[in-house]
C-alpha cells in the first residue's frame, strides 16, 4: 500500500445509483483489497476457535487477484507492509504464516478508533488513486480481530472503551483525526458482520468482517462556459465505453440472429405449392403441397402419393425439398431431359419454374413446373 504515491483524499459528494452501478461493473473480476486488522494486546489470545475461524476465512474466501494487507495494531498502528497478492496456494500459505497468532505481551491500550481511521483512510486512498490513474477500482474488505467496539461515535469515552490512550486525539470528538474518521465511516458503503469468540481464559473478543462496496469519491467542479466537470462520470466513460460497445454489438447481433432464426424456421415450416402441367394438355395442371423433406415423383403409378403419373409408369425423377432448397434427382427407371440434356445427376433448382422433357410412345412431351414458396 504505497500511500506516498497517492494524493490525499477526503470524502466526496454522494453518488447516484447509476454511478454506484457503474463502479460495481468496473470492479467486477478485479480482485479485492483485504485487510487483516489484528489486535496485538493480550485481551485477544487466539484459541482453537479463533484460529479455525480466521484460517477458514483465509483458506476459503480469498480468491485469485486479491491483495491481502496485514495491519497489526494496539496503541498505535504498525506500518502497513506490501500486500500479498493471491495467485496460488503458496500465497495463501504465506498469509497464514504472516499472521501474528500470539499476542504481544508489551502491547497494550488498544486505540481502536485510531486503527479504524488508519485503515479506512488508506482503503479510500487506494481506490481514489486507481481512479486518478484510470485503473479499475476494487471492492474492499476488512477483517477485524479485537475485543474493542467498532464504529463508535466520535470522541470515545472510557465508559465505551477504557483502553483508549489518554493522549489519543480520538478522545476528542472535534479533533481533526476524529472528524476525518467519522466522515469516512459516514461516507464509505460499509457492511459490518460480527462473530463473538470466547478465549481459553474466558475473555471474549470478536471477529468482525467489514465489506465495502467498490466506490470512489466524487468531486464536481464548475467549469468555464456554464459547464461542470466531475470525476466519476468521465472515469466510468473511460472504463466502460468499450465493454458497453461490445455488449451493444453482441445484443444487436443476438437480435439479428434471432430474427434470422425465426425467419428461417418460418420458411422451413412453410409448405410450397408445386404446379405441374403438360404443354400438350394445359388444362390438366396438377397441384402438390411440398413440405420440408418431401418429394414429388415425376412419373409412376397414379395411386402413389405426390406422383405426376402422366409422365409414364416409371418414375423418371424426383423433385425433392431439403430445407429451403429444391433438387431435381434422376432415377434409373426411365430417361428425362432438363435444359436439353439427359438428367444423370442431381441438380439444384434455383428458379421458380423449370421445363422437363421426356420420351413416351415415340413422342417428346414437355412438362412445365411452377414453384410457389409462399
Amino acid at each position: 500500500m504505497k500511500s506516498a504515491e497517492c494524493l490525499t483524499v477526503s470524502p466526496g459528494e454522494p453518488l447516484t445509483d447509476w454511478q454506484k452501478l457503474g463502479l460495481d461493473l468496473v470492479a467486477r473480476w478485479q480482485g479485492r483489497d483485504v485487510i487483516l486488522a489484528i489486535d496485538l494486546t493480550g485481551s485477544v489470545n487466539f484459541n482453537d476457535e479463533g484460529r479455525t475461524r480466521l484460517g477458514q476465512i483465509i483458506r476459503d474466501s480469498l480468491k485469485n487477484n486479491d491483495s491481502v494487507y496485514l495491519v497489526p495494531f494496539a496503541d498505535n498502528v504498525q506500518p502497513i507492509a506490501e500486500p500479498i497478492l493471491i495467485r496460488s496456494q503458496e500465497d495463501i500459505d504465506a498469509v497464514l504464516k504472516a499472521i501474528p497468532w500470539q499476542s504481544n505481551q508489551s502491547a497494550k491500550n488498544t486505540d481502536i478508533q485510531r486503527a479504524e481511521w488508519h485503515v479506512y483512510t488508506r482503503l479510500a486512498r487506494l481506490n481514489q488513486c486507481r481512479l486518478t490513474a484510470n485503473q479499475a477500482i476494487k471492492p474492499q474488505s476488512v477483517v477485524w480481530i479485537t475485543d474493542a467496539p467498532l464504529s463508535t461515535a466520535a470522541g470515545i469515552t472510557s465508559q465505551q472503551w477504557i483502553e483508549t490512550p489518554k493522549n489519543s486525539p480520538f478522545r476528542l470528538a472535534n479533533s481533526p483525526e476524529s472528524l476525518e474518521r467519522q466522515n469516512w465511516l459516514n461516507s464509505l458503503p460499509i457492511n459490518l458482520r460480527t462473530q463473538e469468540i470466547t478465549a481459553t481464559n474466558g475473555n471474549k473478543y470478536k471477529l468482525s468482517v467489514v465489506d465495502i462496496a467498490p466506490t470512489a469519491q466524487e468531486f464536481c467542479t464548475p467549469a468555464p462556459g456554464g459547464q461542470e466537470t466531475c470525476l466519476i462520470n468521465s472515469y466510468l466513460w473511460s472504463q466502460l465505453w468499450l465493454p458497453a460497445l461490445v455488449i451493444t454489438l453482441m445484443g444487436i447481433g443476438g437480435i439479428v440472429a434471432s430474427i434470422l432464426g425465426i425467419r428461417h424456421w418460418l420458411l422451413l415450416n412453410t409448405a410450397w405449392t408445386i404446379e405441374v402441367s403438360s404443354y400438350q394438355d394445359e388444362d390438366e395442371t396438377q397441384k402438390y403441397i411440398l413440405k420440408t423433406s418431401g418429394r414429388i415423383n415425376i412419373g409412376g403409378e397414379e395411386y402413389n402419393k405426390n406422383t405426376f403419373s402422366r409422365a409414364g409408369e416409371e418414375i423418371r425423377c424426383y423433385l425433392e425439398r431439403r430445407g429451403n432448397q429444391l433438387y431435381l434427382k434422376p432415377t434409373k427407371q426411365a430417361e428425362i431431359f432438363y435444359r436439353g440434356n439427359q438428367l444423370t445427376q442431381e441438380v439444384k433448382i434455383d428458379k421458380n419454374s423449370l421445363t422437363l422433357t421426356y420420351h413416351h410412345n415415340n413422342q417428346d412431351f414437355d412438362l412445365q413446373i411452377q414453384i410457389s414458396k409462399k
